[in-house]
């Protein structure tokens, strides 16, 4: 089988496992159900852009041009192209907003959040180092295909009982669109770097451990003394 079509496969499997996203489906949340998986969205969205995608960047080793094209890529999307109050962090955060979850409880989120991330910070720059962020990155770029029917109906649901501006919402519309796109960069860059099998073992057991084992809504929050943090996950 094709590497690609072999990471897509194995995606759609771990996807249909992973919490909240694989049970998006078939779950009616409560709307304080959805306030707490927003909350920790929120504080992944600007933990992507303020740390991951940066670090990502520092990550590839100076001959990774398609690894560096791609990551910088998606930050300047991310950032939504530069423009004041256009990042998607700000954009979702409006969102949080008009569903009633406040600006404390995202920062609350946002602090004990992050530091799970601590580790790419210092980890030295190495190939397998960019198949693992490649691997993540097409894992969560990827999700949006699987869980964009229901979205689209709990967003509505939402939109009904709390009287949501459409103006707030933007960030659906907008990663409906891109994130799909976002899905097939990542996987073509992806593929670049998988020369042989130990690195393609890696990239599918990197895509099963953020999807599941250490999916965002299973992480916990870190003490702000705590010095150790964990492993992998993304967006």
């Amino acid at each position: 089988m094709d590497v690609g079509r072999q990471i897509q496969r194995y995606t759609r499997m771990c996807l249909l496992e992973a919490p909240v996203v694989g049970e998006f489906a078939t779950r009616n949340y409560s709307t304080q159900e959805l306030r707490q998986i927003a909350t920790r969205h929120h504080a992944e969205v600007r933990t992507f852009i303020d740390l991951k995608l940066p670090s990502r960047m520092r990550l590839c080793p100076s001959n990774a041009i398609r690894a560096k094209e791609f990551f910088w890529t998606i930050y300047g999307e991310e950032q939504g192209r530069f423009v004041i109050e256009r990042n998607h962090a700000t954009v979702f955060k409006r969102f949080c907003n008009a569903i009633g979850i406040d600006d404390q409880t995202l920062e609350r989120e946002y602090e004990g959040y992050w530091p799970n991330f601590r580790y790419l910070l210092t980890e030295p720059p190495s190939t397998t180092a960019v198949v693992r962020e490649l691997a993540i990155s097409y894992a969560w770029e990827s999700a949006i295909a699987t869980i964009a029917d229901p979205l689209g109906a709990t967003v509505v649901r939402l939109q009904n009982e709390l009287e949501v501006a459409s103006e707030d919402l933007r960030y659906f519309s907008d990663h409906l669109v891109i994130d799909e796109s976002h899905a097939e960069r990542a996987l073509s860059a992806l593929t670049t770097y998988l020369a042989d099998d130990d690195l393609i073992r890696f990239a599918l057991s990197s895509i099963h451990r953020t999807l599941i084992d250490e999916n965002p809504w299973r992480l916990t929050l870190v003490a702000k003394e705590a010095s150790s943090h964990s492993s992998s996950l993304l967006m």
